[in-house]
């Protein structure tokens, strides 16, 4: 018996931090605002670094509903992730962000700025729609290092086999790729 307990609780240890990664993890909506903070960060840093205070200005202002609704999100995100330790946590990965743009910008400026001065042009010229393409760009998901939330399980059906009483789990019928069950 209390090898059993001992077997129990060292499985719930190891468990807890697996849970707590997979509460950790960003769903698709989530991933995008943390996309939309890294690129709003580069786009403020390159701003900052490369003397583009007025084309920052520009297209924040054109985006603004867009940031916002992206901004709300990541608040969220932060707010579902660490619950109480939100907002410190949420200041911990702004200002992990802008330092590590900073240092990007000056380890190579001109490659930075040239970088930075394409990303305004596009956003400049498209506006919303060129923000929504640009927040599925993998380089984003690099900066923030926070992973996406695996897939959910497809939903399964309980059914009940008329005689024994058997219980079984089998996908729903109709489902893509999954046979129908035959009525018995």
């Amino acid at each position: 018996m209390r090898l059993a307990r001992y077997a129990l609780t060292a499985l719930l240890c190891a468990a807890l931090p697996m849970a707590a990664a997979v509460e950790r993890c960003a769903r698709p909506d989530e991933l995008r605002a943390l996309n939309a903070r890294v690129l709003q960060t580069r786009l403020v840093v390159t701003a900052l670094a490369c003397g583009a205070q007025p084309r920052y200005n520009a297209v924040v202002t054109a985006l603004r509903p867009a940031l916002r609704r992206q901004g709300a999100a990541l608040r969220a995100y932060f707010r579902r992730a660490y619950g109480q330790g939100a907002e410190a946590r949420l200041d911990g990965f702004v200002t992990r962000l802008a330092n590590e743009q900073s240092l990007a910008s000056s380890a190579n400026r001109a490659a930075y700025c040239a970088a930075g001065a394409a990303a305004f042009t596009a956003l400049e010229a498209a506006h919303a729609a060129e923000l929504e393409r640009r927040l599925d760009d993998s380089s984003l998901a690099a900066a923030h290092r926070i992973a996406a939330c695996p897939p959910p399980v497809a939903a399964r059906a309980i059914q009940r086999h008329a005689g024994g009483g058997a219980v079984t789990a089998v996908p729903f019928a109709g489902a893509k790729g999954t046979p129908r069950p035959s009525a018995e």
